[in-house]
């Protein structure tokens, strides 16, 4: 339906209104403003079709009351940019014992101002994914807000206030919660995290379980009104479920005794100890519980401080340390304390001055003064916060500490705030471990004590080791093969090993430590990054050591080889790596890639979607991912999938993960597995597939003897290749299909250059001449009409080409005659009568038609659809009228899951019932009007081939639906004006406003 068709109809409903209460048709029969629910039904994308203050986007074309309950499950999301006052809100309920209602989000922002009477809830069910995002404007929730309560619930705040009055929980009642705080403010007066509270209700099932809770702060503070708060924080903080920029910063937690208030920020601090090299200092009393690396840390988690060793009195006590990189330092905090809280002499351990000193680049001495000033202490603990006038950039760092007496001094914390240069690349979290390592130790007894992920810490919090199990003969290697998930440009590296006894043959040593990488591009360890013998004993038994990588590596996998000493194995504190985020990244992902044509034979719905296989390497998008599975076919069959990317990129590396049924060699007969991929692409101004970038057998059973049953294959390009449109083929072993996981790109994703009309990433006189060329070329005249149905060639109905739909969910019936009686022009139309149900329904009731078209439609290529409809007048109120595009390839009867788009009359009548007695045009703007059920298809662009066209029937829930008929003729599609190559504003003419464009982007890339 245009645009202006449903201002005209809003319009009349609007008037309607007026005439009085007989006449009132935005409150549906049986349908009163004050009672409980009112269920979000959007129109579709954008301004009008996500309008919250829409009526048409709800239910009963009435907006929720301060007495309500509006549910939120269906998308796209409702967006609020003006006040909102409701009673509860719930966002994503509805999916009790079956996935119907895909992940919603409720969108608030400036100019906004939510306010909800009683509760919040994201995530109601086990199956329900709820997601509040607050870009600006106000929220208050006067009483809960239930961030995953039983289902997952998901809170993004990128700017704006949210207060909560009641208990802000998070994971409740077998849930699962993520809060991600970018910016503005959180104001809370409870916390509650992985609550696992019981249903009183046997019949609702609850996932196994308390739930997983997670909170980081990569911007914005949380504010919690109340005393005691600030150990709830550490707690979570101690157990990695609070967190700051992805775990690369740091949590911090400080309560003001005068407000009674704890603010929770994230912060990058510059000095975590697992991030610096400790070049000199003076020696401190014990390694263990007094080191140098209780002074390097994000908070005092622990009343252990860095205590020097005892020096005449005045002494100074110093630290010299470098980063891996230049940072700028902006502020500095340093806490120490006393022996004596007495405030009399003699005062015990104490600093009396503190200077801090950094290194200009190039210079021999510590030549900038960050701080210089004697120490006070009220108590017995000081805590000195200090803003710099001007920020100051360094990597090499001395701290000096004037002494009371002879006792030394006693440091709790010193850190910076500012910004990093580098950031840490290898936290735990951030790889993927490959098959083939040695295996680690696994203390039953300590579960976690010394495995893997103690030696790539985000930030060393303990002295936990990585221990490898014993090994075999004399010098063995241990291995470790990991992969990044999101490459970086790693510019320098640290490890640091340690050993067991000093005295007795330095046990569990690593005597020769080799670092080598498969660099971007290569299938081979191209890159040696570090290869030298370690001496022991090791100093205090640790060795240390942060060497640059010349000219930084961008690399997709690492192998870490340690040479153990004896027999018992090594012991490995850490290995990390700093460096600068790469514009290498994953190419083919849910955001960037817009699904096209694909094998008919593949099954396609909520578990086996073929979008499953472009998600990101390791993380499951769609809640219910198992993989693609391709549907039966003959043996030896070939399953392809065409793609093309929002804007051109440029591949390097491709990674495909795989895998079959069975473990045997060969494949046992009737299971899934692959045989022979191959990965084509379009160059550029290419209509075909003209550019493979790989094609080869897939030996099976695949990586034995690792996993026989998983294909996990990078394949590393001899050159890059640039392009925007890829075809995957994948040949089968036998007529069960294919299994496949995932299918991921790593590249760059080069920018799309308005002007750039010759693809060479820049504009400049070859785009001019292009322009020239086309100068003054119109084609936005009339566009010519494709019939698509006239009804004539047909001697009854239904047929083969015309049935019923029986995905419907009306149990009454609905039935489709030749007309020969009513029609809009020739001898014949089609006749429609349909039943739906009488009472007031709980969900959806549909009644509709299969065309089932002899050819699939690329509905790319044209403009609008018009259907000639005849509505009579004595028929019940229908809540819309809708037409589905189903893809092609689908059976008889296609499941809702196959639609690609819908468009739709939306109105208490305007669908069924008027006008009524006349022939009317129904308009479909498809450019504008459609709303996409599925994540492949994204835009009008992305439906490239329809195979069937549902016509329905459908009222909402809380509706009356009645008896009535409709007749249809003439169903056209009118085409797409064919645009010069020199339309840079999609007018299909090619005049001032495209060179404005071109002017616009001159020399743009150059």
């Amino acid at each position: 339906m245009s645009r202006k068709r449903f201002v005209y109809l809003s319009v009349a409903v609007m008037v309607s209104l007026l005439v009085g209460r007989a006449a009132a048709l935005k409150v549906a029969p049986f349908h009163y403003a004050n009672d409980e629910d009112e269920q979000w039904k959007p129109l579709g994308g954008g301004p009008i079709g996500q309008d919250w203050s829409n009526p048409e986007n709800w239910w009963h074309n009435v907006l929720p009351t301060s007495a309500q309950k509006a549910k939120v499950n269906r998308v796209p999301g409702p967006i609020i940019d003006s006040p909102v006052n409701i009673y509860q809100l719930f966002v994503s309920e509805g999916n009790l014992s079956a996935f119907e209602y895909s992940p919603c989000t409720l969108q608030v922002l400036d100019g906004a101002n939510l306010q909800i009477g009683q509760v919040a809830i994201l995530g109601y069910y086990p199956l329900d994914t709820g997601i509040l995002q607050i870009d600006g404007g106000t929220v208050n929730i006067a009483s809960h807000l239930f961030v995953g309560r039983m289902g997952k619930g998901k809170l993004v705040m990128n700017g704006g206030d949210l207060t909560v009055g009641g208990n802000f929980a998070v994971a409740f009642q077998g849930g699962d919660g993520r809060v991600e705080l970018n910016g503005g403010t959180l104001h809370i007066n409870q916390l509650t995290y992985e609550f696992a509270f019981t249903e009183a209700d046997p019949n609702i099932p609850l996932p196994g379980g308390p739930g997983i809770a997670a909170i980081d702060l990569s911007g914005g503070s949380i504010v919690h009104s109340g005393t005691a708060v600030p150990a709830v924080y550490q707690q979570m903080i101690d157990a990695g479920k609070l967190t700051a920029y992805h775990g690369k910063g740091d949590v911090i937690v400080r309560f003001d005794a005068a407000t009674q208030q704890t603010t929770v920020t994230g912060q990058k601090l510059l000095w975590n100890y697992s991030d610096i090299n400790v070049s000199a200092s003076s020696i401190v009393v014990d390694e263990g519980w007094s080191g140098l690396d209780r002074m390097f840390k994000a908070s005092v988690t622990d009343p252990n401080a860095t205590i020097f060793l005892d020096d005449p009195a005045g002494a100074v006590y110093f630290v010299e340390w470098q980063t891996a990189g230049p940072v700028t330092v902006e502020s500095i905090e340093m806490t120490a304390e006393r022996d004596n809280e007495s405030g009399v002499p003699p005062f015990g351990r104490a600093v009396r001055h503190f200077t801090l000193k950094a290194r200009s680049a190039g210079s021999p001495t510590y030549d900038q003064v960050l701080y210089n000033g004697d120490i006070t202490y009220t108590t017995n603990v000081t805590e000195l916060i200090y803003a710099l006038p001007e920020a100051v950039t360094a990597q090499d760092f001395r701290a000096e500490f004037t002494g009371n007496d002879i006792r030394g001094v006693r440091i709790r914390r010193l850190n910076a705030s500012g910004t990093r240069t580098v950031d840490q690349r290898w936290n735990f979290s951030d790889l993927t471990m490959t098959a083939g390592g040695s295996p680690v130790v696994v203390d039953p007894n300590q579960p976690g004590a010394f495995d893997l992920a103690n030696m790539f810490e985000n930030q060393r919090l303990d002295n936990l080791a990585t221990i490898f199990m014993d090994g075999a003969g004399v010098d063995p290697v241990y291995t470790v093969v990991f992969r990044p998930v999101h490459p970086g440009d790693v510019r320098s590296i640290e490890f640091v090993a340690e050993h067991d006894n000093m005295d007795n043959g330095y046990q569990r040593a690593v005597k020769h430590f080799k670092l080598k990488a498969k660099s971007i591009g290569s299938d081979i360890y191209d890159r040696v990054l570090y290869d030298a013998d370690i001496a022991v004993p090791y100093q205090n038994n640790v060795f240390r050591t942060t060497f640059d990588v010349p000219g930084g590596v961008i690399a997709y996998e690492y192998c870490a080889e340690f040479t153990g000493n004896d027999a018992l194995g090594v012991r490995v504190r850490e290995l990390n790596a700093f460096g600068t985020d790469s514009d290498i990244e994953p190419v083919w992902n849910p955001d960037n890639v817009i699904i096209g044509n694909r094998t008919p034979f593949q099954v396609y719905n909520e578990f086996y979607d073929v979008d499953n296989m472009f998600q990101k390497s390791g993380e499951a998008i769609d809640p219910n991912f198992a993989s693609t599975i391709f549907e039966d076919f003959p043996a030896d069959s070939v399953y392809y999938v065409e793609w093309k990317t929002k804007s051109r990129v440029c591949v390097n590396t491709v990674h495909l993960l795989a895998t079959h049924d069975a473990v045997t060699d060969p494949i046992t007969p009737m299971k899934r597995a692959m045989k022979q991929f191959v990965l084509k692409a379009k160059s550029a101004g290419s209509t075909t597939y003209d550019l493979t970038l790989y094609s080869g057998a897939v030996a099976v059973p695949y990586n034995a003897p690792y996993n026989p049953a998983v294909l996990d294959k990078w394949i590393n390009l001899a050159v890059p290749v640039v392009a925007s449109e890829f075809r995957a083929e994948f040949t089968g072993n036998d007529n069960l299909g294919i299994r496949l996981g995932e299918l991921d790109a790593l590249g760059t994703i080069l920018p799309n250059v308005a002007g750039d009309l010759n693809d060479s990433s820049d504009v400049d006189l070859d785009d001019f001449a292009v322009l020239a060329g086309n100068w003054a070329l119109d084609n936005s005249g009339t566009m010519p009409m494709q019939s698509l149905e006239t009804f004539e060639s047909y001697a009854s109905l239904p047929n083969t080409v015309w049935f019923n739909w029986d995905g419907q969910t009306s149990s009454y019936y609905n039935k489709l005659y030749l007309e020969t009686g009513i029609v809009k022009s020739g001898t014949k139309a089609l006749k429609w009568t349909y039943d739906l149900d009488p009472g007031v329904v709980t969900g959806d009731d549909k009644s509709g038609l299969v065309y089932k078209l002899a050819t699939p439609v690329d509905l790319r290529n044209y403009s609008k659809m018009r259907v000639w409809i005849y509505r009579d007048a004595t028929n019940s109120l229908e809540n819309y009228l809708g037409v589905k595009f189903m893809w092609s390839g689908t059976t008889d009867q296609p499941h809702d899951s196959k639609t690609q788009a819908e468009a739709m009359i939306l109105s208490a009548n305007g669908s069924s019932k008027t006008p009524g007695g006349v022939w009317t045009e129904w308009v479909i703007d498809l450019k504008n009007d459609l709303v996409f059920r599925n994540r492949s298809t994204t835009g009008a662009d992305d439906i490239y081939d329809v195979g069937s066209i549902i016509f329905y029937l459908n009222n909402r829930q809380e509706f009356r639906g009645g008896m009535g008929t409709l007749w249809l003729d003439e169903i056209r599609l009118e085409q797409d004006c064919v645009s010069p190559e020199a339309d840079l504003n999609d007018d299909c003419k090619v005049d001032i406003n495209d060179l404005a464009v071109l002017v616009g982007n001159w020399l743009v890339g150059k």
